[in-house]
């Protein structure tokens, strides 16, 4: 995935900190307000161990989306909270200690525990 192929973006992988499961291996941070902005819109799919990561965000919506998300939902200790999937043209939930949201594919929402913590490991520039 490359939300952006005329920049090099860096990349993230995700790792649940109490297992050392790696569960995203290609993740983007959107952090500037074009990547907040645009996030998954006009993207015709999301690949498997692909995701987007909010942080300073407690809230998302799908509008103008093509395909269902799945979305965890972290404190700022990266604690998961909350994981839900969002069909398209609809808001995620809200909750209180949400301090960063992760989208990515909801097939992988099985394997995402409540109370589990996630780490996020800088991988490379794409």
């Amino acid at each position: 995935m490359s939300l952006d192929r005329s920049i090099s973006l860096p990349i993230w992988e995700v790792t649940i900190r109490e297992t050392g499961q790696v569960l995203l291996r290609h993740v983007i941070r959107a952090d500037s307000f074009g990547r907040r902005f645009w996030g998954l819109m006009g993207h015709p799919t999301l690949g498997e161990a692909q995701g987007l990561w909010f942080p300073q965000t407690k809230i998302i919506h799908t509008f103008f989306m093509r395909f269902p998300l799945g979305v965890v939902y972290l404190t700022r200790d990266y604690e998961v909270v909350a994981k839900e999937t969002v069909i398209p043209w609809h808001f995620g939930g809200w909750y209180s200690r949400v301090s960063q949201v992760v989208e990515m594919s909801p097939d992988l929402l099985p394997q995402v525990q409540l109370g589990t913590h996630w780490q996020f490991q800088f991988k490379r520039d794409d």
